[in-house]
């Protein structure tokens, strides 16, 4: 060839060359468009294919909103305003009169304290519930609230086989309905449940089991043989790989309420002491040779082991353990018990105790008991006791509130003390047998099992009786009826009149600490002779409602107080609600010539991020009388510094506004302490105590919220559930107190749930979103009508003002176009699916009684948040919201729809509105993270997604706002909300047809073919992705979520001719790794593992 192009012209060789090459371009060219043209109907291999459907179901979706949980504060001090503890609870009475109910506390949903008089004072409504609703039928105060009373003493239809059974001890589930275990003799427990459920248990051994309690971790009981034995449920008991070096005699629970630190206790023969959590223990070396007999272990303070030869230990933890001199006498310790802020001991020999409220424990001669005993009065005993009388030993001590003892001696006799121990008389034996008692136990719900020495049990009802003022005019407390009962608990501290023992603990965020030698009170601002505007409803910026009062400690008792007494050294810190010394040792010294201080350790977890500049503003209220040394002083106190502001003050109140600058910059989990103290005679009152950044003040939002509010994009919906609306512990008007202030004192979990309604609603409009208002179970009518003033009222009115104080003058219903109003019960306090209805519709009947109503109905949706156990929807109300939690992983398809079905199974059966379903809101979804792994942006689209996908109108998503993560744009929280804008009013598309790739589905088929039933191979498709399909202005909106552990691939069939495709990519995480826009239609996706890919179509026309 090459001599054959020799021969040819010269100009006819270029002119074949370049024929040749445009062939070749020509051809290539037109290969690629064919390709080209081929992507979007060939898909790379391994590679799912989803095919779109053209029409939507018809169903149209509000999209995603927020449910905000908790925001930071503005103010870094809790309880600044010194608001006093609300006590709250509620009961449904067994009986009445004009006057009076009485209460079971087994059929109580309430608590019934141990203290005579505990509710004198306490406001109640009462309402009764019928077929035409609940009606609010009267409101009162209570004058009266005796304890104590048992009724229906009832013997328990005992197996005959258990005739020679002898019982020493009973305990109570407080999980599993009705479930008690007794604690016998020859091995033997006997677990009770329902009505004619007994199941005996047998322990293998002949030993007696002489205790048993119950904690977190379930049963424990212990026997004469040195055996632990312990059960989850009551009815199967294993025994540990444990055992004593003697035998046990008394087994206790100590919990922990704000926490999992809860222990057991267990004590025996020759000072053996247990610690245990959970299946292990551990011996304390004591030192100790004498037995110890008995524990007694109240909620919280301090516990006590009880023994031979005087041995009363104590201690603060349960670990260290020290003797109580004041208890070291010859007799034995037998028993004791606790109620309220009572103790009872008793022992040998006719040897009693008591400890009343702060008192310390007075050792009380057994003479109180003669009479009893049939001693004559005439009858004059030395005071060493005569040597012809034998005073009985008393093995068992109940106490059935802080006034009513029971006591029972070795011989079967029971006395009772109706005032503390001051006076006895005794108890006659009641029920099935008139045998003599051997043991009675008060258990947590209130009923009472009492063993008897022929082997029998009787149980009865421990009930509590109300009086009340005024009575009923013409009319009674029925049985039924429902009661709510509200009562301000008295805070006061006076360290020099605290007991000679006193817990130890350490301190918490947020909590006040008073010094030693000083005694504190939240008082009545009129204590402080300050007259308020009566005409003025809840001013701003100054003193109001109730303040703290500081002044030295008065030493009103009869103690001899030593210089070196704790209590009097300034040097160390109180709390000042729970009455306990700090024994936390940390770097914020008194100052040697201030003679007290009242501290406070900053929530420092509240600032998020680092401050700085670090300037603060400190602003404050105070009232002066009598006479101070010196300036007052305040300063702040940290690991590494210490900034101090004086102050001069005069007589009478005044407003202190000062600045605070620290040499560093103030970052989260700073240990800081706020200190205020003062030398001299005076007494001050405090009110309205502020410390924030620089560019706060006590009225706004904290400026970390309403940044990323600005930042943040449109939602539909924000749920405001950090607004304490009628919410438990907290006082009708909390919610609208300026948000520097604390309407309700700190919770334990941080700073949540007390938040101003118009500072959250300035936020709702700030991301456009609809404000979604939570009532809760305690908002009574007035507190209904005040929020609607607030929200629609005139500028003039009561309510009106305080919105207008907030800065808006404007209604709050003319900025939305909606205002939800969902009804919860947020503490179960309403026992039935009835009450829980009827509650909805009396909360909707106030508001459309109210004069506003007919203006702002368009404007108000009413949702229906309760929890109904029946299943059963009972209101007709706009809707019913539901939440969904999740503490999974999803590994694929199979599992979220699996989770999705159990979820919609346990929803109530929807009603019936018009010819279609009435749709169902999502109010919370939450997706946990499990231990060692972060929550995933695919879990989270993925049940939010398919939640809107299976008739939910609404998904709100909790969010936070103290999780530094959405401060630094790291939450896949923030990714999923991105497309909030675009799901609104976006069609529901039905879910796309799913094609495998081809190794998958070869493995489908495989396994297929090893099912039984073939029809059942779907429910084993796991696959790792889900598409979800929307349709908004004849464009298309889709979601993919990848399940899986490993990147995966997708293409799309069925759609129309598109002009244009956006891509976002997220990774597991919520971090955007890739934005892109195609002209054309690709051929195949990727998402991330764990991760989202969302895609804007936009269609040719």
């Amino acid at each position: 060839m090459r001599l054959f192009f020799r021969h040819l012209p010269e100009r006819l060789h270029k002119r074949t060359i370049v024929v040749i090459v445009s062939v070749i371009l020509s051809v290539s060219v037109l290969t690629a468009a064919v390709l080209l043209a081929a992507r979007s109907y060939i898909a790379p291999e391994n590679t799912t294919a989803f095919s779109i459907a053209a029409e939507n179901t018809g169903r149209y979706i509000s999209g995603l909103g927020v449910n905000l949980l908790r925001l930071p504060t503005a103010n870094l001090i809790h309880n600044g305003a010194f608001e006093k503890p609300l006590v709250q609870t509620q009961f449904i009475v067994n009986g009445g009169s004009e006057n009076k109910f009485s209460v079971t506390a087994s059929e109580s949903i309430g608590n019934l304290p141990l203290k005579d008089d505990f509710f004198k004072g306490a406001d109640i409504n009462i309402f009764r519930s019928g077929n035409d609703g609940m009606q609010k039928l009267h409101s009162a105060k209570i004058t009266g609230y005796e304890v104590g009373r048992l009724l229906n003493q009832t013997a328990v239809d005992l197996p005959g086989s258990l005739s020679e059974i002898h019982w020493f001890d009973f305990a109570e589930s407080d999980t599993i309905v009705e479930r008690v275990v007794a604690a016998g003799s020859d091995g033997t427990l006997l677990s009770l449940g329902k009505p004619g459920e007994v199941k005996v248990i047998k322990s293998g051994h002949d030993d007696d089991i002489t205790s048993i309690t119950y904690g977190n971790d379930g049963f424990l009981a212990v026997d004469n043989g040195g055996r632990f034995y312990v059960s989850d449920d009551g009815l199967d008991f294993t025994e540990l790989n444990l055992r004593g070096s003697g035998s046990l005699y008394d087994v206790a629970y100590r919990s922990d309420p704000g926490g999992d630190s809860g222990f057991y206790l267990v004590v025996g023969e020759a000072g053996q002491l247990y610690l245990g959590r959970g299946r292990e223990f551990e011996q304390l070396r004591l030192g100790l040779s004498a037995s110890l007999n008995a524990l007694v272990v109240p909620e919280e303070g301090i516990m006590y082991a009880l023994g031979d030869q005087g041995s009363a230990l104590y201690s603060h933890n349960g670990i260290d353990w020290l003797q109580d001199e004041s208890l070291a006498v010859d007799n034995d310790w037998l028993s004791g018990d606790a109620a309220d802020d009572v103790m009872f001991f008793a022992g040998s020999n006719g040897l009693m105790a008591v400890k009343r409220g702060d008192e310390d424990f007075e050792i009380l001669e057994p003479t109180l008991l003669a009479s009893v005993l049939g001693i004559g009065n005439d009858l004059e005993l030395a005071d060493d006791a005569s040597p012809d009388i034998i005073w009985p030993s008393f093995h068992e001590v109940s106490l059935f509130s802080s006034e009513h003892i029971v006591m029972i001696s070795d011989f079967g006799n029971a006395y009772q003390s109706l005032n503390q121990a001051c006076d006895w008389e005794r108890a006659g034996s009641t029920g099935s047998s008139a045998a003599a008692m051997t043991y009675m136990k008060r258990l947590p719900s209130g009923r009472v099992f009492i063993a008897k020495q022929d082997g029998s049990i009787d149980w009865a009802s421990f009930s509590s009786v109300f009086t009340f003022a005024p009575a009923f005019s013409s009319a009674a407390v029925l049985a039924g009826d429902y009661v709510t009962v509200d009562l301000p608990t008295a805070v006061a501290l006076n360290t020099a009149q605290l007991p000679e023992l006193y817990p130890e603990t350490e301190v918490k965020d947020g909590e006040w600490l008073i010094s030693g030698k000083a005694a504190a009170a939240i008082v009545p601002l009129s204590t402080s002779d300050y007259v308020e505007d009566p005409d003025e409803v809840l001013s701003g910026n100054r003193p109001r409602g109730s303040v703290l009062r500081l002044e030295k400690a008065k030493n009103e008792t009869n103690l001899a107080y030593q210089e070196k007494d704790a209590r009097l050294d300034p040097q160390n810190l109180f709390s000042l609600q729970r009455k306990v010394l700090i024994s936390e040792e940390f770097q914020n010294p008194m100052r040697s010539y201030l003679d007290l201080r009242l501290v406070q350790k900053i929530d420092s977890d509240n600032l998020i991020t680092a401050v700085e500049p670090s300037v603060f503003p400190l602003t404050f209220d105070i009232c002066l009388e009598g006479t101070i040394q010196s300036p007052l002083e305040v300063w702040l106190s940290g690991s590494d510094f210490e900034v101090t502001e004086e102050v001069e003050l005069k007589q009478g109140w005044q407003h202190i506004n000062s600045l605070l600058l620290l040499p560093r910059a103030l970052k989260a989990g700073d240990q800081v302490y706020l200190n205020i103290g003062f030398a001299g005679d005076a007494v001050i009152y405090l009110d309205n105590v502020f410390i924030g950044r620089a560019d706060e003040s006590a009225s706004d939002m904290s400026v970390l919220a309403r940044n990323i509010a600005s930042q943040a994009p449109d939602i539909a919906v924000l749920r405001l559930d950090c607004v304490p609306i009628g919410k438990p512990g907290c006082k009708a008007y909390s919610w609208a107190l300026p948000e520097g202030e604390t309407g309700c004192p700190a919770p334990p979990s941080n700073n949540s749930e007390r938040h101003n309604l118009g500072a959250v609603l300035q936020l709702s409009e700030t991301v456009n979103a609809s404000p979604w208002l939570v009532i809760d179970a305690r908002a009574g009518e007035e507190e209904i009508h005040n929020l609607l003033e607030y929200l629609a009222g005139s500028p003039l009115s009561g309510y009106g003002k305080v919105r207008a104080n907030d800065g808006v003058i404007g209604r709050w219903t003319d900025a939305f176009d909606l205002v939800y109003i969902e009804l919860v019960d947020s503490s179960d306090t309403l026992p039935s699916d009835r009450l829980k209805a009827q509650r909805v519709d009396w909360v909707v009947e106030q508001c459309q009684n109210s004069a506003l109503y007919q203006e702002i109905s368009n404007k108000l949706v009413f949702i229906d948040g309760m929890d109904y156990e029946e299943g059963g929807l009972r209101t007709n109300v706009d809707y019913h919201a539901s939440i969904l939690h999740s503490n999974q992983i999803l590994s694929g398809t199979a599992e979220l729809d699996l989770f999705i079905n159990d979820w919609q199974q346990s929803l109530p059966r929807r009603t019936i509105v018009g010819s279609s379903f009435r749709p169902e809101l999502i109010s919370s979804l939450r997706s946990e993270s499990v231990i060692g792994t972060d929550v995933r942006l695919a879990d989270l689209a993925a049940l939010s997604l398919s939640g809107l996908e299976s008739e939910t109108e609404l998904v709100l998503l909790d969010i936070d706002m103290l999780d530094p993560s959405y401060y630094l744009k790291d939450n896949p929280r923030i990714a999923l909300l991105e497309l909030a804008g675009s799901l609104r009013a976006a069609g529901v598309l039905d879910r796309a047809g799913q094609e495998l790739p081809q190794d998958e589905e070869t493995a489908a088929e495989s396994l297929a073919e090893n099912e039984q039933d073939a029809n059942n191979s779907a429910e084993t498709d796991n696959y790792s992705l889900r598409l979800f399909s929307f349709k908004k202005n004849e464009n298309y909106l889709l979601v993919a979520v990848n399940l899986g552990e490993n990147a995966g691939q997708f293409a799309l069939r069925g759609l129309p001719r598109t002009e244009s495709v956006a891509s976002s990519s997220f990774d597991s995480k919520g971090r955007l790794i890739g934005e892109d826009l195609h002209k054309r239609g690709n051929s195949s996706f990727s998402v991330m593992p764990g991760g989202m890919l969302v895609l804007m179509i936009e269609i040719s026309e």
